[in-house]
């Protein structure tokens, strides 16, 4: 790869310090990055590849050329894959103006200061990881990359570092384990909806927690508990969808012009998805206008999960939903119809028939056997009764 890379891309498929270190070289090198989890299914991997076709892709054997690159849009930095209402992924072209703007504004809210040190325990092809390479980059603030989460090892670097970003599932498992949260200066808690006695919880112990709300196209978190960063504008729509703007927002999604244009209004408003509500000048989150489940801080498309589980032999329909759940934010939840009654699929065999096609965020985590699934005319599982099944899963 050359020293002038402007406007190429670079698929990354590596993880903790190694993926960092990849990051940073391809930034130096003036490209733009794009992280993939390498724990994903071989064809998924390949497939999100050929939906990117990147200029490179850079693993632990080296870096490979590919044919037919396609282009960014200008001053692209970084293209983030996210799971869309669909099986369909989103790349999100996150642009150089755009990561600094946010990492300006986080920096200024948080209070960091020089010779603080970042611990990344988040992978790096989630925004909230990469926004903190990004930091690092715009304020010279150092960096401790780990390989995944572990709670041990986030209770070590928490005598070395001084800010975090977790989600639900990894701040839950810190208090469990009695972390010294405490000496974390700031813990950023975001990926999904943040229990309230999780937080309190936290706080209890000494931590600072600070609730996070935002998504990929924002740059991740561009709220903290509630109010806007600097720059950042808010408005809540007719139908009670939180509408942002401001310069965190994303260039576009890549190869989908279409909806680009639904998601950004002429008006320069991003339509999040979100239903909400603004109380004393506090954003308050009420629910989501998509299907999307989030799981531990991971977006799963239900209709990916879906298409997937349909093929089992002793599955004549599915349907598939987040439930509530107090370690995961929400788990997965597999309604089945079998093909036999007497004899209806396991857990075991719906998670083994999806092991190869699904990542282990996507696998349900619990199968509800059912006589039908309520759906409507255009075969869409009916509203009203969603709550119906919901509730039968957390009774089972």
């Amino acid at each position: 790869m050359s020293r002038h890379s402007e406007g190429q891309l670079v698929a990354v498929v590596e993880r903790g310090p190694a993926a960092a270190r990849l990051v940073r070289a391809v930034w130096d090198a003036g490209a733009a990055v794009c992280v993939l989890d390498p724990d994903l299914p071989p064809r998924r991997l390949r497939e999100l590849i050929e939906a990117l076709s990147p200029h490179w892709v850079a693993d632990r054997r080296g870096t490979t050329p590919m044919r037919s690159p396609r282009e960014l849009p200008p001053g692209t930095r970084a293209v983030v894959a996210t799971s869309g209402s669909t099986a369909r992924p989103k790349l999100v072209c996150l642009s150089e103006a755009s990561m600094v703007a946010s990492a300006r504004a986080v920096t200024s809210v948080v209070g960091a200061e020089s010779g603080d040190r970042w611990l990344v325990c988040l992978p790096l092809h989630y925004v909230a990881a990469l926004a903190i390479l990004a930091r690092a980059e715009v304020t010279g603030a150092s960096l401790e990359v780990h390989d995944g989460f572990d709670p041990e090892a986030v209770a070590q670097a928490a005598s070395r570092c001084q800010l975090v970003s977790v989600v639900a599932t990894m701040l839950r498992r810190l208090v469990a384990r009695r972390a010294p949260l405490r000496r974390f200066r700031t813990i950023l808690a975001g990926g999904g909806s943040i229990p309230s006695d999780l937080v309190a919880t936290a706080k209890d112990a000494g931590a600072n927690v600070v609730v996070t709300y935002g998504m990929t196209e924002t740059n991740g978190g561009c709220f903290h508990d509630g109010h806007p960063l600097p720059g950042v504008g808010v408005r809540i729509s007719k139908e009670g969808e939180i509408l942002i703007s401001g310069p965190v927002l994303m260039e576009g999604y890549l190869g989908d012009p279409e909806l680009t244009r639904r998601t950004i209004d002429a008006n320069g408003w991003l339509h999040t998805g979100d239903l909400g509500s603004i109380r004393d000048g506090v954003l308050q989150v009420s629910g989501r206008l998509s299907g999307l489940i989030s799981t531990g801080g991971v977006k799963v498309a239900p209709a990916l999960v879906e298409e997937v589980l349909i093929r089992h032999p002793g599955v004549s329909d599915v349907a598939v939903l987040g439930v509530p759940d107090p370690e995961w934010g929400e788990r997965v939840v597999a309604f089945v119809v079998p093909t036999e009654r007497s004899n209806p699929p396991t857990l075991e065999e719906i998670r083994r028939a999806g092991s190869g096609r699904l990542s282990p965020a996507e696998l349900p985590k619990q199968v509800v056997v059912v006589d039908f699934i309520p759906r409507d005319e255009r075969g869409k599982l009916k509203a009203e009764l969603r709550q119906a099944l919901v509730e039968q899963a957390m009774s089972n």
